[in-house]
């Protein structure tokens, strides 16, 4: 038995808002359908899971104090290469998403 969680749903989980903006909830949303289509494969709706793994940063330099890794890199793009090369990373309009490491 399955639900279909559409993103108004999404979006206005009280589970995902202490955790993510409502930009990030979007953005979220929408990567996590982009992953189901490409893949091929249905996800379960678990918000305690999402929370545990992604976090979400206003901008490289706050991913920077949670990855410190990113503090000896010189520019954006080599601190973004640097990340996408170990893990799933969510850019939108006002922040990154990325999947914890």
């Amino acid at each position: 038995m399955k639900t279909t969680i559409q993103l108004h749903d999404f979006i206005h989980c009280d589970a995902l808002k202490d955790n993510f903006s409502y930009d990030g909830r979007v953005a979220l949303f929408e990567s996590l359908e982009q992953y189901e289509e490409d893949c091929g494969i249905e996800l379960d709706f678990d918000p305690i899971a999402l929370r545990c793994d992604f976090t979400e940063f206003g901008n490289l330099d706050e991913v920077g104090n949670y990855y410190t890794d990113l503090q000896d890199l010189d520019g954006n793009d080599k601190k973004m290469e640097w990340l996408q090369d170990r893990t799933q990373v969510i850019i939108f309009d006002t922040g990154i998403i990325i999947q914890d490491f």
